[in-house]
């Protein structure tokens, strides 16, 4: 997915089930995971409903994030 899509996604707040961010481009990446963030996540149970994950990713982990059902 280009940029220009995820932009004309996130202004319509289309969401889809999974993104993956990469590459050396910082500032694009703050900016857009912000507004999904923004979208998506209540800002008042932020702490138990995201998780975050940066570097090398185990795969278990990240199935058991996934599979783990939202707090609130």
């Amino acid at each position: 997915m280009s940029f220009e899509i995820l932009k004309k996604e996130l202004t319509a707040r289309i969401i889809r089930n999974v993104y993956l961010f990469y590459g050396p481009e910082d500032y694009l990446l703050k900016k857009y995971t912000s507004q999904l963030e923004n979208i998506t996540i209540n800002k008042d149970f932020k702490d138990m409903n995201m998780n975050v994950t940066e570097g090398k990713l185990d795969l278990q982990m990240l199935i058991e994030k996934c599979m783990t059902v939202p707090f609130l």
